[in-house]
C-alpha cells in the first residue's frame, strides 16, 4: 500500500494542490493536522481534496478542532480523534 501523508499546510493552496496531485499515485491519504490558519479557511483548503477517490484519514491539529474538521472534511473522509479506524487491514 502506498501512503501519502502530509501536515502543516496552514492554508497554503499551492501546497494543498501539490498534495492533491500526488494523491493520484497513492492508495491512502493521511492529513495530520494544521490544515488552515488560526481556524480560518478550513473549508476552502480542504475543498482541494474533494473528489479524491482513495481512502482519506484526517486528524485535527492545533489550529482546527475535531468538530470543525468533521464539518468541513471531504465526503467519505474519516476524521480521527480519540479512536482508531481500519483500512485494508491497516
Amino acid at each position: 500500500m502506498k501512503v501519502l501523508a502530509f501536515s502543516d499546510v496552514h492554508a497554503d493552496m499551492k501546497a494543498m494542490r501539490t498534495v492533491a496531485d500526488a494523491a493520484k499515485g497513492a492508495d491512502l491519504l493521511i492529513g495530520a493536522g494544521d490544515f488552515c490558519h488560526m481556524r480560518q479557511g478550513l473549508r476552502d483548503i480542504l475543498s482541494v481534496l474533494d473528489g479524491i477517490a482513495i481512502p482519506m484519514v484526517l486528524v485535527p491539529g492545533n489550529v482546527e478542532s475535531a468538530d470543525e474538521l468533521r464539518r468541513d472534511a471531504p465526503q467519505g473522509a474519516v476524521v480521527l480523534h480519540g479512536q482508531g479506524h481500519e483500512i485494508e487491514g491497516l
